[in-house]
């Protein structure tokens, strides 16, 4: 039902910007993330058929509150590189839960997605901490983690609920309740707009910033230089055993390729013109035809 359901829905949306997958919300029991991993697996590229760039969102074990499961194992591609466009959820209630060091735990390591929040314990109806809930929103905020609240309903006796009984009959979105005014008190004065900028994937071969050909040579088998670059152009330093045929490409925060080329003949050096570059952080990926990649971190000043 999944296959069919993703199927259907992407190829109905595919494109549209404003479209996110979630393709398993709070797995729970005994579901482990190597048995998520194992269903991602199937879900995404069935998505990916339609939608080449959707943002697909992947749940995480114990009701979505384990993304230290996630960064320790994330899901890959066959060259084994990160899949691109794939985001990482957790779940929290003020009321209950107060784990924030997992969540800073895995800080640029993963991207992360808060798809559920509340104002109350996990029930929804249980006491709020708001001091709680404002120490994840700063630190969502700080982070420029996206989030979502739960719930926009007049349910009696549900504490986090955004609106007071009878306030959807009589169309008064003002009516809110304790936990609708706080939230929309938070969604009033955003965080940080998030940067048109792509951070360095942790497992890449090649991390260091290069501002010299020596300097380049000295650090690893694929690098970059100059690195920040502030010119036209940056000399890519290719390992010795790339063959002609590879492919080098430049990819935006959006996972986007803004720039690419294919290697003639096994060359040990390779010329990018970056000219048109915004100023940001950007993933360069040297993918032979068979066996393993590189990618590293090119800076653009």
């Amino acid at each position: 039902e999944a296959r069919e359901f993703f199927r259907i829905m992407s190829t109905k949306y595919a494109g549209r910007r404003n479209v996110i997958y979630e393709i398993c919300n709070e797995p729970n029991g005994n579901v482990s993330w190597a048995r998520i991993k194992q269903y991602a697996e199937i879900i995404i590229p069935i998505i990916r058929k339609n939608d080449p760039n959707g943002i697909i969102l992947v749940g995480t074990p114990e009701w979505s509150s384990r993304p230290d499961l996630a960064a320790a194992d994330p899901l890959k591609d066959s060259q084994g590189f990160r899949l691109r466009n794939v985001m990482y959820t957790f779940h929290f209630y003020s009321g209950s839960h107060y784990w924030q060091p997992r969540v800073q735990g895995v800080l640029g390591r993963i991207p992360l997605f808060c798809t559920e929040w509340g104002n109350s314990d996990y029930s929804g109806t249980g006491p709020a901490d708001y001091a709680n809930a404002t120490k994840w929103l700063n630190l969502m905020d700080a982070n420029r983690i996206s989030w979502c609240n739960w719930s926009f309903c007049d349910k009696a006796g549900e504490t986090s609920a955004a609106l007071k009984p009878g306030a959807i009959a009589s169309r008064s979105w003002t009516n809110t309740t304790k936990s609708g005014a706080y939230v929309r008190g938070r969604i009033g004065k955003p965080g940080p707009v998030a940067k048109r900028s792509l951070m360095a994937a942790e497992d890449s071969p090649a991390e260091e910033l290069s501002d010299t050909p020596a300097a380049a040579a000295a650090t690893r088998a694929f690098a970059l230089y100059p690195n920040p670059a502030s010119g036209g152009q940056v000399t890519v330093l290719l390992p010795s055993e790339t063959p002609a045929g590879t492919q080098v490409e430049v990819l935006d925060a959006y996972g986007q390729r803004v720039y690419s080329t294919t290697t003639r003949s096994a060359e040990s050096t390779l010329s990018l013109d970056v000219s048109t570059l915004r100023n940001g952080t950007y993933l360069v990926r040297c993918t032979p035809a068979t066996g393993p990649g590189w990618q590293t971190r090119l800076v653009k000043n």
